[in-house]
């Protein structure tokens, strides 16, 4: 085999390997949706139920432990996470929760986008 040849064969394992995309941002997909929140007494009794401003939204990529970023939501509820590639990705929030460690638990979902997707969840219910 020349080196013409090797060095062709290289290039084009490194074009490809490049190109290769993760879960993460870079990409022409988003993720949207809206915090609602159900507001409780301290007997347990609903006493208000909205569209939760600045509240915090996560985002995880792929397998990874921890969050790759985070926004608070716009007055109205609603957040987007734009530029993403195609993948796996969990979407989270924290809710209050009387009976659990800390007194917070987590309210997720895990969604798989595909090549320039737009992709509308469904509120994320949590307590307040």
């Amino acid at each position: 085999m020349s080196i013409r040849s090797i060095l062709f064969v290289l290039s084009v394992f490194f074009l490809v390997t490049a190109c290769e995309s993760v879960e993460g941002e870079g990409g022409t997909s988003s993720i949207s949706g809206k915090v609602f929140v159900r507001d409780f007494d301290n007997d347990g009794e609903l006493i208000d139920e909205y569209y939760a401003g600045e509240w915090a939204v996560y985002i995880v990529y792929g397998e990874d432990t921890v969050y790759g970023d985070k926004m608070d939501t716009h007055f109205d509820g609603t957040y987007r996470f734009s530029g993403l590639y195609p993948g796996n990705y969990t979407i989270y929030s924290y809710s209050k929760c009387e009976s659990c460690p800390g007194e917070v638990e987590v309210v997720s979902v895990d969604v798989t986008l595909e090549r320039s997707t737009t992709l509308d969840l469904d509120d994320l219910v949590v307590k307040d």
